[in-house]
């Protein structure tokens, strides 16, 4: 992962071989890496959650959630960064939130794999909670030895 907020700039990769945690806070010094535990304090969201529990298959698992107790729209065609997506809302109903206060799910579905290429979440106020881009999604891919180092 690389951070644009709020540590512009910071890499973040999690090798689920090992269970541990690289982390590059300041892009400006290649050689200062941290090793971490994927539940150390420093890297956990403010929400509690974990890297090694922020694949796609948790987004999805959230959104179902969400569905389970709310409507589900499709919006209709877009893009994000030139990528063909179908835009799709899954709501809560009523004051419905899961992940404490998450409301609202936009999602950009890639139109070709059919996976999130972006998600942004939605408070009970409309107000943006978390967005994340996938704009470098590739699948199948095969991880060659020591690819998850920095």
């Amino acid at each position: 992962m690389e951070f644009i907020k709020p540590h512009k700039g910071a890499v973040l990769v999690y090798d689920p071989f090992k269970k541990e945690v690289k982390l590059r806070p300041f892009p400006f010094l290649k050689i200062f890496v941290l090793t971490l535990n994927p539940d150390n304090k420093l890297i956990k969201s403010a929400k509690g959650h974990m890297v090694d529990a922020s694949d796609i298959g948790a987004l999805l698992k959230t959104v179902k959630m969400l569905q389970e107790r709310g409507e589900t729209e499709i919006l209709g065609d877009s893009n994000v960064e030139g990528w063909p997506a179908m835009l799709v809302s899954v709501k809560g109903k009523g004051d419905f939130t899961v992940d404490d206060n998450i409301h609202n799910y936009l999602l950009w579905f890639d139109k070709t794999t059919l996976l999130p290429i972006k998600a942004s979440a939605y408070d009970m106020k409309g107000e943006l909670v978390e967005e994340v881009l996938m704009n470098d999604l590739e699948i199948n891919v095969e991880f060659a030895e020591g690819f998850f180092e920095l």
